[in-house]
């Protein structure tokens, strides 16, 4: 939690700079300051965002995947009602879209802060008073690693957002068209390669190393079943899908078309 609220700290201050540098990426004036307005948001949710993540990693390490299951439903219901509120009826645009992901972020962190209030066990040893340095180094030692993985992983989806908003704006929507249905489609996958994390993590913690590569092949054998039934969905039902987003004969090939790349592309990121 120190470490999260810390990394929050200074990823706010990041964020700020970033945003400010949006407008000089985007194709016309008004995507960039949509963007930027945006981000200046959101970024203020990255301490709520890393405070949840470090509760959601103590409770799954402590048998309880319930209440970041709970939390994460809970913050989506805020997120979807307060979208409707915002933008659709108080028509803020993006700035109320980005509000209300905050709010859902708030309403996660909320959820897993009261169980873990509740779980007197899970309390021992865990108060921000109690930490110490070696404590930091060991964290740092086995997420560094991790962390260096995800930043090029969304690094590179970002400098490809950056290069797809310079081509023009209908690619750009082809493109977030194309992201938010694999995002979608992604989310079981994302939750096999978590519980196989903690239950490989058990094994590890039980001596029991000979468990980890069963674990590890059955959650490869379970997402390779899924991400391919999704494919064959958005190969064959491209048009559909995208219709549900939009009816702009300009917009709807360029969108199938890149639909049609993600089908291939999440294969291999689900064996990821």
């Amino acid at each position: 939690l120190a470490a999260a609220l810390a990394l929050g700290a200074l990823t706010m201050l990041i964020g700020e700079g970033v945003a400010r540098t949006l407008p000089l990426l985007a194709e016309t004036a008004a995507a960039g300051e949509a963007a930027r307005s945006y981000l200046q948001i959101r970024c203020l949710g990255a301490p709520l965002v890393l405070g949840f993540v470090a509760l959601r990693e103590l409770r799954y390490g402590l048998g309880d995947s319930r209440s970041p299951m709970v939390a994460g439903l809970v913050g989506n219901g805020v997120n979807i009602v307060l979208n409707a509120v915002m933008v659709l009826g108080l028509h803020w645009g993006v700035r109320g879209s980005a509000t209300a992901t905050l709010f859902g972020h708030a309403a996660e962190l909320a959820v897993v802060v009261l169980a873990h209030r509740r779980d007197a066990v899970s309390m021992a040893g865990t108060h921000i008073r109690d930490v110490a340095v070696r404590h930091v180094r060991a964290l740092w030692q086995v997420g560094a690693p991790t962390g260096v993985q995800f930043l090029l992983e969304m690094g590179a989806f970002a400098m490809l957002t950056a290069i797809v908003s310079r081509i023009g704006e209908v690619q750009l929507a082809g493109h977030q068209i194309a992201i938010q249905v694999i995002h979608f489609s992604f989310l079981p996958t994302i939750a096999l390669a978590e519980a196989g994390s903690v239950m490989a993590g058990q094994a590890v913690g039980a001596h029991r190393d000979e468990l980890v590569l069963r674990v590890a092949r059955s959650a490869l054998l379970l997402s390779t079943l899924y991400t391919g039934g999704w494919t064959l969905l958005m190969a064959l039902l491209g048009v559909p899908i995208v219709s549900l987003f939009t009816s702009d004969p300009v917009l709807t090939p360029v969108a199938i078309s890149l639909l049609h790349v993600a089908a291939c592309f999440q294969i291999a990121d689900g064996a990821a």
